[in-house]
């Protein structure tokens, strides 16, 4: 994996997993996502970019269809992807399905500097961390 950085704010609220899928299924029913090809998957783009180590193109491809419906039913998450984007990140995003939300960072330097310059949230979590610096991540899991 690339040399790069996450900063992670995880703001003090509970998301039930179901209730996201619920909203995004809502969602879909309303306004169904357009249809394309396998291969111009978001996620198959990040994964090729983070392969290739791309940074840029990375960022470019990140996108989490959660985040606005998350988002607008969870106003701690919204004021942390709102702090984050304050505090200079490049692309603040929602994890998952949520609550937390990150910021991919180009290096640790970044990353500690965002964190510096995050103004506090009470309540929420933060992390400065790397990416997967061995291959131990690849190993099988022990289930």
């Amino acid at each position: 994996l690339p040399p790069w950085w996450v900063f992670v704010l995880s703001p003090p609220v509970h998301l039930d997993t179901g209730d996201a899928y619920c909203h995004l299924s809502a969602a879909r029913a309303t306004q169904p996502p357009p249809t394309r090809a396998r291969a111009d998957s978001a996620s198959l783009r990040v994964l090729e970019a983070v392969q290739r180590g791309d940074y840029a193109a990375t960022l470019a491809a990140l996108t989490n269809d959660f985040e606005p419906l998350v988002a607008a039913a969870y106003a701690p998450v919204a004021a942390a992807l709102r702090a984050l984007r304050a505090a200079g990140a490049e692309h603040a995003m929602l994890s998952g399905s949520g609550g937390a939300t990150f910021a991919l960072c180009a290096n640790e330097n970044a990353a500690r500097a965002l964190a510096a310059a995050l103004a506090p949230l009470p309540e929420a979590r933060t992390f400065v961390v790397p990416f997967a610096a061995d291959e131990s991540w690849r190993a099988p899991s022990a289930a």
